[in-house]
């Protein structure tokens, strides 16, 4: 049985089905749960049968499937299902039929490497084939940064489905000080920057048109029947102007110059701190960057990564809010 898109959906909704010891489900709490999941999803998905969840079933506890330790406990006319012991599809390595639809996807997007609209391919192609090539029997020579535990990440299709379908939702919002409240948005924009992910949409409670919602803050998020406000940002160009995802409401491009040491000048001419930098080399080996950005905290902890190796050179505004922030720091070694 190929693993769709949406079969793969039906699997992960039974696996937390499986997996929880503290419910007892039958098949018809099941294909509930599975229905709700696909809803999710969809808005106009009509569900899947009785027979189709058999099936599923049956597959995830084939070898060609998942092999899992599915078990029913009869009780009167019920039929109970669960896993027999501790187990996870999330935790088993992927199946035959999962690597050769891998393989078959990995074929078809390295077909498009080399087009301006398909740079991202340049990185992901080989690192999907690094992971899922021909050379299974080597070990992996490519390493990539990934947050296996971040708690946002189940919510990215979830909305991502959402904008796609101009669908509100609604969700409960619990920042890191402060009790837990209730929003409404219209989401349009998910970007993930530093690890974490961030949903961009109108906030309906406060009436702002632009919102920044990090995903690891959100609980529970279900679909509103509010009609949907769009909006027309362009919002690969709303964030030029940036580094990171905060941009100050109504803030102001500034001319940033900054001076690094020549230990620092090689990476900082390599990556660059934004598209609008400019380098000048200085006879002692020290390097000049200017950009032009709206200064935000997420630009501060930048420079301040740099540590002793750079300095703020310009405007004097920045360059003394950066050092408050330093001279605060040292007050926590006295």
């Amino acid at each position: 049985m190929p693993v769709t898109k949406n079969a793969l959906k039906r699997y992960i909704a039974l696996d937390k089905c499986f997996s929880n010891s503290g419910r007892r489900y039958s098949l018809d709490d099941l294909l509930q749960n599975v229905n709700d999941s696909l809803s999710e999803q969809d808005p106009n998905s009509t569900g899947i049968s009785i027979r189709t969840l058999r099936y599923d079933i049956e597959f995830m506890r084939s070898v060609d499937g998942y092999d899992a330790p599915i078990e029913v406990t009869p009780q009167g006319r019920q039929r109970f299902y669960r896993y027999s012991e501790r187990f996870s599809i999330h935790n088993k390595p992927i199946n035959e039929t999962e690597k050769a639809q891998i393989k078959s996807i990995i074929s078809l997007m390295r077909s498009f490497e080399g087009r301006p609209e398909f740079e991202f391919l340049d990185t992901f192609g080989p690192l999907f084939a690094d992971k899922f090539g021909d050379n299974e029997n080597r070990q992996p020579i490519i390493g990539y940064e990934t947050n296996l535990d971040y708690s946002g990440k189940h919510l990215v299709p979830v909305l991502f489905n959402a904008i796609t379908n101009n669908r509100v939702v609604a969700f409960k919002y619990s920042p890191f000080t402060g009790e837990e409240y209730s929003v409404t948005c219209h989401p349009y924009y998910l970007k993930q920057f530093n690890n974490r992910w961030f949903l961009f949409g109108r906030n309906e409670e406060l009436d702002k048109d632009i919102w920044n919602f990090p995903l690891d803050r959100i609980v529970s998020v279900v679909e509103s029947n509010l009609k949907y406000n769009y909006n027309d940002i362009d919002w690969e160009e709303y964030f030029d102007d940036i580094i990171g995802v905060t941009k100050v409401r109504d803030g102001e491009l500034v001319d940033i110059e900054l001076l690094f040491s020549k230990e620092r000048a090689g990476y900082v001419k390599t990556k660059p701190l934004h598209l609008t930098q400019r380098d000048t080399e200085n006879d002692d080996g020290t390097l000049n960057v200017r950009i032009q950005v709206i200064a935000n905290r997420e630009l501060e902890s930048l420079i301040l990564s740099f540590g002793k190796n750079v300095k703020v050179i310009r405007p004097e505004s920045f360059r003394e809010s950066l050092k408050n922030h330093i001279t605060e720091m040292v007050t926590h070694y006295k």
